[in-house]
């Protein structure tokens, strides 16, 4: 494990929830291989990042959201998702980028999660 950044910002769940009613990407299209589950996870990745980036800028922070890669709970394909840890308490969710649901136990969507970029 790596990290690139020192310091790392916590939304809130509240947060979470507001910047996902707000988000678009729910709307597109998904097309196999061309604008699928890791095009999803990177866009609100982007997203999430830049909305916060001001609120974390003046701690010298970035927000503890990221893109998680795994096996499905019923182990027949691979996913990606984004991943986020919550404050308070340090809760780690899983969001389902293509519809906006927060699994706030990622073992409900991943049987194992190999890949995890923050």
């Amino acid at each position: 494990m790596s990290n690139l950044d020192r310091t790392y910002g916590l939304l809130t769940a509240d947060i979470l929830n507001s910047m996902l009613a707000q988000d678009e990407h729910n709307l597109i299209s998904y097309q196999n291989d061309l604008f699928d589950c890791d095009d999803f996870a990177f866009n609100v990745f982007s997203d999430v990042r830049s909305v916060v980036f001001d609120a974390f800028k003046e701690h010298e922070a970035v927000t503890a959201f990221g893109v998680v890669f795994g096996t499905v709970r019923d182990g027949s394909d691979r996913h990606a998702a984004n991943v986020a840890v919550l404050s308070p308490g340090m809760e780690v969710v899983c969001v389902e980028p293509q519809t906006d649901h927060v699994f706030y136990d990622c073992c409900d969507m991943f049987a194992n999660a190999d890949t995890l970029i923050i």
